[in-house]
């Protein structure tokens, strides 16, 4: 006859621990924050403004020129972006998130470049048509 046990023991007795536990890692970023971060209209927000300040930038010509959001003052909550900015010949100009870093787990958010990426591809024209429409304008004009 078999037997079950039903003894109410945390399964730390036992040395069944989460693996946060074991490497003295833990999200310290609720992912709440990633959820309002990475919202249309703030991703829109944001690539507005960093589009702005590289165009008001004395270095905003220079392709390969690298900036980060702590440099332009433009922060997505809780990490810090890295961006190059690129120009050819022609006069067309690009943005490319390369690194979004995260100071809360010390880590780099490779889905970050991805989304924030992804959101710029699907809407490079509109971004840069914005620049173009309200270069060298005032926040409050």
């Amino acid at each position: 006859m078999y037997t079950m046990n039903t003894s109410i023991i945390p399964d730390e007795t036992y040395g069944y621990y989460p693996s946060e536990f074991i490497v003295g890692r833990h999200n310290s970023v609720p992912h709440k924050v990633a959820e309002i971060c990475f919202r249309e209209a703030m991703m829109l927000e944001f690539w507005r403004s960093v589009i702005s300040f590289i165009s008001q930038s004395t270095s905003g010509n220079l392709d390969g020129q690298v900036y980060t959001s702590d440099q332009m003052d433009v922060f997505m909550g809780p990490y810090d972006v890295k961006i190059v900015h690129q120009c050819n010949r022609c006069g067309k100009e690009r943005f490319e998130v390369t690194e979004v870093h995260d100071f809360g787990v010390e880590g780099n958010l490779p889905g970050a470049v991805y989304k924030l990426n992804r959101f710029y591809n699907h809407h490079e024209n509109a971004l840069l048509n914005y620049k173009n429409h309200n270069y060298g304008k005032r926040e409050n004009e």
